[in-house]
């Protein structure tokens, strides 16, 4: 009896033991993962139109998957997922004021963002597509 009791703890230990390993490792590879697409970035092309104006703004927080700010009027906020090479921006929320200039960039942004399929990161400037690697915009690392 002593030695069936013995054998299920230590199957118990052992089992705990893996789990614990796999919960720490999951971890471990969004740490990874996930800081390259984090940060201040502020829009400087959108589709084929380079902004210098009312430019829409990024702050993305990995951490909470959330990407917000200044979509060229309003502010916005959004979720996003990252996996696999692949990332999934949903539509974003906004405030709803109007404005005379910014609204056209706006709305522009706004409706590439849901668009968005995949990323990279080349000299510095992030780079966001669609599925079949149009370029949506590019964006430069900004200071807060």
């Amino acid at each position: 009896m002593k030695k069936n009791l013995f054998i299920l703890n230590l199957a118990i230990v052992a089992l705990l033991i893996s789990c614990k390993s796999t919960q720490v490792k999951s971890i471990e590879d969004k740490t990874v993962m996930g800081p390259r697409f984090a940060g201040y970035f502020t829009i400087t092309q959108l589709g084929d139109k380079t902004l210098m104006t009312n430019r829409p703004t990024f702050n993305i927080d990995n951490q909470l998957r959330r990407i917000q700010g200044f979509a060229g009027c309003n502010t916005y906020n959004a979720a996003f997922t990252e996996g696999g090479g692949k990332l999934e921006i949903v539509a974003p929320l906004a405030t709803k004021k109007a404005c005379a200039d910014g609204m056209d960039i706006e709305q522009k942004f706004t409706e590439a963002l849901p668009k968005v399929n995949a990323f990279t990161i080349e000299k510095n400037i992030l780079i966001l597509f669609d599925k079949e690697r149009n370029v949506l915009l590019k964006a430069k690392p900004t200071d807060i």
